[in-house]
């Protein structure tokens, strides 16, 4: 809904002011006369409860009985009746007589324009109070829109290329995981070597505790792995700085696949001991064995179209945002929808269409995305966009791989309850 003009009702501003005089004009001289009759009526109504009070104390019965019969035979009581009828006669007469307002005849196009305002600030107060910040859009609900749906678009970019370094993470982290402990311990070694570190491993059954030697601008550290699953506590990070002591090292440095507790981590805190997870060891392989990424680069475009109206959407890979929608009749719609039941409906249109993929191949998903004001605990409101993906389809050897891994044991390191290395960064 826009804003009405005074142009579109054919009249002037200066004739609308002309409007809004007579408009006062009318209601004071209805103030006026409501305020009148209500005196006059009140004036009579006490005239006559007086005079009422007064006959019943003063005249007994058969006083007001000779009274009344005098006045019936004298022709008083007619008079008096038509003094009554006299004075209301006047008072209709001075109302007709009174001086009209004059009337234009634009004056109906000026009340149409001004109902017309009424509603439009009625419908933006409305705006106001569901989408917070639309006046800054000039409570253009689509522009308004265009911008929450662009934010959308880029933050669906941003996590799905998110998606990808996080599954290939994973895969670099699940070959770590795999190697045995001497494997591991090797390994470490080679990547505090490309870090310019001088690095000797010891034997298998490690010296004390000691798995890797290392030495840097003269300095001497020593390292202890564990690639184990579970966290380790403070105790063996005491006689790991023990053993630090013993070898009078300058640092020891205990990696551990599974993370540290907390009691671990707060006993390590100046001191000269330095505690990596997994995780954190990671930074260290990327660092020299940088992995190269397959991200979704560009944001591309495709539409489809049904009888009347056609659909855009912005494609991410293999994944659909359904951006606007326009007919030949109306203007684009941007597609944010305030209740779920109508993205549903676009959505049944939408799987009518030819042109689009079968539902055996896509899934239609309606997303969330919140409106939260400033302060974000005055205000929160959920609207809600649709996304088209491919489904995964599943050979029955990936299906098995997947039922291997349902029971996954849990870690109960505090690393692998938070983010990982690649959330954080």
């Amino acid at each position: 809904m826009r804003k009405p003009s005074l142009k579109e009702f054919d009249i002037t501003a200066a004739q609308y002011a002309k409007y809004q005089n007579y408009k006062s004009k009318i209601e004071e001289r209805k103030r006026g006369r409501e305020t009148f009759g209500y005196r006059f009526y009140e004036a009579v109504i006490s005239a006559v409860a007086i005079f009422l009070l007064l006959l019943i104390l003063i005249l007994a019965r058969d006083v007001l009985y000779n009274i009344i019969s005098r006045m019936l035979s004298n022709g008083k009581f007619w008079n008096a009746y038509l003094f009554v009828l006299a004075l209301i006669s006047l008072f209709k007469l001075y109302i007709k007589l009174q001086r009209s307002i004059p009337r234009e005849a634009y004056f109906d196009n000026a009340n149409k324009y001004e109902l017309q305002n009424e509603a439009y600030y009625h419908y933006i107060g409305g705006l106001q109070q569901k989408f917070p910040g639309i006046i800054d859009f000039d409570y253009n609900l689509q522009s308004y829109f265009k911008k929450e749906i662009d934010e959308i678009i880029s933050h669906q970019h941003s996590a799905i290329n998110k998606s990808i370094i996080n599954q290939q993470l994973e895969t670099r982290r699940a070959l770590w995981l795999k190697m045995d402990g001497v494997t591991f311990e090797r390994e470490v070694a080679n990547i505090y070597k490309a870090h310019q570190y001088e690095a000797k491993t010891t034997k298998a059954i490690g010296e004390g505790g000691v798995d890797i030697r290392l030495w840097k601008d003269g300095l001497y550290s020593i390292v202890q792995c564990k690639n184990v699953r579970r966290a380790i506590d403070e105790p063996a990070v005491r006689k790991l700085l023990d053993t630090m002591h013993k070898e009078k090292a300058s640092k020891a440095i205990l990696i551990c696949s599974g993370g540290f507790t907390h009691m671990a981590r707060n006993f390590a805190k100046n001191r000269p001991i330095q505690l990596l997870d997994l995780n954190q060891f990671l930074k260290l392989v990327n660092d020299i064995y940088p992995q190269e990424y397959q991200l979704v680069e560009t944001i591309s475009e495709t539409s489809v179209s049904s009888s009347n109206t056609t659909y855009r959407f912005k494609v991410i890979g293999k994944t659909d945002i359904l951006y606007s929608l326009h007919s030949q009749t109306e203007d684009i719609t941007y597609c944010l929808f305030e209740t779920r039941e109508e993205a549903k409906k676009v959505i049944r249109r939408l799987q009518r269409i030819d042109e689009m993929p079968p539902t055996s191949t896509i899934a239609y998903d309606i997303e969330t995305w919140w409106l939260q004001s400033v302060p974000a605990d005055y205000y929160r409101k959920a609207l809600y966009y649709i996304m088209v993906r491919e489904k995964e389809m599943k050979t029955t050897a990936d299906k098995k791989e997947d039922n291997k891994y349902v029971q996954k044991e849990l870690w109960d390191g505090e690393e692998f309850t938070q983010k990982g290395m690649w959330d954080v960064e």
